[in-house]
């Protein structure tokens, strides 16, 4: 990444994310540096055909909210959260892993979602990465968030693209401040042989400010290749040669109950106009959960791990 786009990404946080709309924010640091702060929430095209909110922007608006704090000023002293002005002069943080946890609150209409509050907390400091985890929350209900994001963030040297330790200064400072013992762990899956396999090919909307496939964009195709999967299945049921018999939980009923829990592992990055296979299968005994492996000719990019609530008391 040139240090030219580096710069120009700063420019763009500092340029409209200032204009961005969070209030009450306020800061603690003992037992865990947490920030909390309040977000205008979502928005009509925050929600899918089925009136649920959407994965693609839950991601969204956990990753939006966390770059905001990565620039925005505490007091008049110019102090950041986590001092991250300072450690990300020479750096950046790319995520690695993510897992949400998503409450079935986020699912009913009659729980406000306009506006939302939001916490943002360290949760593990290691010697080249960190975790952290952010949460949100109707602002009728404190006692559940609506979700829950924890990301483990490598630290990548701006010119070589390298990992590299965390400054001395900030794992001085900040190990010891999280609520985890250890950084989050999203386990490889080994993908099987049968498949629902799905190309695609990477759109410029798919992609980012660097120009690699942005981090929500996979769990995107993710759910296109499950309803192409589906749509098979309702035009002719789905024989045991065909390659749609490997999903044989999709049901659309199943698929409107909304997801509970989404794991991914992002392993290499894939840029625009790229060729890519989406692979989604299922286990025999895990009817509501997914599986999917993004790849370019064998190469692994990235896996998830997507699972739906198994009914409407889950």
């Amino acid at each position: 990444m040139s240090t030219g786009r580096t710069h120009l990404w700063a420019s763009w946080k500092r340029l409209y994310l200032q204009h961005w709309a969070v209030t009450n924010i306020s800061v603690t640091d003992t037992p865990q540096c947490c920030v909390r702060f309040t977000i205008p929430g979502l928005s009509t095209d925050c929600f899918d055909g089925d009136g649920n909110p959407n994965i693609d922007s839950i991601m969204k608006i956990s990753g939006i909210s966390r770059v905001y704090f990565f620039d925005k000023p505490l007091d008049d002293s110019g102090k950041r959260f986590l001092d991250f002005n300072v450690m990300l002069k020479d750096r950046l943080l790319f995520t690695v892993s993510t897992h949400f946890r998503i409450s079935k609150l986020l699912y009913n209409p009659d729980i406000p979602k306009w506006p939302i509050n939001g916490q943002y907390s360290l949760s593990n400091v290691g010697n080249s990465s960190l975790t952290d985890k952010i949460s949100f929350y109707s602002p009728d209900i404190t006692s559940e968030p609506l979700w829950t994001q924890r990301s483990q963030l490598v630290s990548v040297n701006n010119d070589t693209r390298q990992p590299s330790a965390l400054p001395d200064w900030f794992q001085h400072k900040y190990k010891g401040k999280g609520g985890m013992d250890k950084g989050l762990a999203v386990m490889p899956i080994q993908r099987p042989l049968n498949t629902y396999s799905y190309p695609i090919t990477v759109q410029w909307l798919d992609t980012d400010f660097f120009r690699h496939t942005n981090f929500s964009s996979y769990i995107n195709w993710v759910l296109n290749a499950i309803y192409s999967s589906l749509s098979k299945q309702e035009i002719e049921p789905a024989q045991c040669s065909s390659s749609s018999a490997f999903l044989p939980g999709v049901a659309r009923a199943a698929l409107s109950r909304g997801v509970k829990d989404l794991q991914i592992r992002y392993i290499s990055e894939s840029l625009e106009n790229q060729n890519l296979n989406v692979y989604v299968w299922q286990e025999e005994s895990q009817k509501n959960k997914f599986f999917a492996s993004v790849e370019r000719e064998n190469l692994q990019v990235c896996q998830l791990q997507l699972e739906y609530f198994d009914s409407c008391t889950d």
